[in-house]
């Protein structure tokens, strides 16, 4: 793979050290283009080309669906993740009189929020230095456990978590797996199938690099069944444009979460961002990233600065708990991020923490921009 030539997809690298896709993404050229050519298409028809605006839509639904693994009956899009939980949380409600569901504490409130709106207590698995051990989700297990919901990548420490191991444990206890994929989406390879997801959902800004105001949400037909869909509008009925004020007809597929319209632009975005990922070949963008990252942990540690992320040694490869996310100690996070970004180096001020986010357009002179720059402040604890 010729990463060169892929980091020249992303302007922002020109004169900036970025490691900040965790937060979120930049768009590469080519999805850039694609918004723009829609945008004119937007401009030059309006109306006229209502249409194409479905057509677009079905079009992002099997790129996203084929991203998965999964049948495209089984995708629908949202604005966020925070969006997508609350539909997850209200459907799991009618499936169930259980009210309690795992969640580690490590996790984004993204994915716990939505849960105590919609009256579930949480358990709370606790990590220890910065893993999730699945141990410690089998031991909360009992007979009031009504989910088990995981990022697949921790937010702030980036922990990437067994799916498939843990996914194959929740199955044979029947309990449904409900997967955060947004800090795992366009870093590494998913299938909903082999880590028997009863439902994921992602937002594509960070790794997808697909812009904000965009999710992809999965659910098994196995979860739907038993349930209605919560919310509605005329967006989610079977045909839309018999525009029927009286009568309900909704569809069963997860498209239905589509109550209204949104944005063209959000669409376009993530076909061509979809299209770009899979224009790499996904194995190998994971691999550099884990390289990259594996790099950067070694350069940390050997400058005797306390790394909070786990990592495995990089001959694990794909099967490791690494990330694209390395977050370190620092006496006053707040200002260090500052200061980098004052030299154009750009990381995150998470839980206390500086958070490097490696993707794979980054390459060795960045890491070599962070580490002289820490290496000139003397500001660790």
């Amino acid at each position: 793979m010729k990463w060169a030539e892929i980091r020249r997809e992303f302007p922002i690298c020109l004169e900036n050290a970025y490691l900040m896709s965790a937060s979120i993404g930049p768009l590469p050229i080519q999805t850039c283009d694609a918004i723009k050519e829609h945008a004119n298409y937007l401009m030059e028809t309006s109306a006229i080309g209502e249409f194409k605006y479905f057509e677009d839509v079905e079009v992002t639904r099997q790129s996203a669906a084929h991203l998965l693994g999964a049948n495209k009956d089984n995708i629908g899009f949202s604005p966020n993740t925070s969006f997508s939980m609350n539909i997850l949380a209200m459907l799991l409600k009618q499936k169930t009189k259980k009210r309690q569901v795992i969640i580690p504490r490590d996790e984004f409130p993204a994915s716990t929020l939505p849960w105590i709106k919609q009256g579930f207590e949480i358990r709370w698995v606790n990590s220890s230095e910065s893993r999730i051990d699945i141990n410690s989700i089998k031991e909360l297990i009992d007979e009031q456990t009504a989910a088990v919901i995981h990022s697949g990548v921790q937010f702030a420490t980036g922990f990437r978590q067994d799916l498939k191991k843990l996914g194959a444990i929740l199955e044979e206890q029947e309990i449904p797996f409900i997967v955060n994929g947004t800090q795992l989406l366009g870093a590494f390879p998913v299938d909903v199938k082999e880590i028997k997801a009863m439902a994921l959902t992602a937002s594509c800004h960070k790794w997808l690099c697909a812009g904000l105001g965009i999710n992809i949400t999965y659910m098994n037909s196995k979860f739907l069944e038993g349930t209605k869909w919560p919310l509605a509008g005329w967006g989610s009925n079977k045909d839309v444009w018999k525009l029927d004020n009286e009568q309900l007809n909704m569809r069963s597929e997860v498209s239905a979460i589509e109550i209204g319209s949104f944005s063209s632009l959000n669409i376009t975005a993530l076909n061509e961002a979809i299209k770009f990922y899979q224009q790499l070949d996904p194995q190998a963008a994971a691999q550099r990233i884990l390289e990259l990252s594996d790099e950067l942990y070694r350069g940390l540690k050997n400058a005797g600065i306390q790394v909070i992320s786990a990592c495995d040694p990089i001959e694990a490869g794909i099967q490791s708990c690494n990330s694209g996310i390395i977050s370190f100690k620092a006496s006053n996070s707040a200002e260090l991020v500052k200061h980098l970004a004052s030299q154009k180096i750009y990381t995150s001020d998470r839980s206390g923490l500086v958070r490097a986010a490696v993707h794979y357009f980054n390459d060795e002179s960045d890491l070599k921009k962070l580490m002289a720059a820490l290496k000139a402040t003397c500001n660790f604890s």
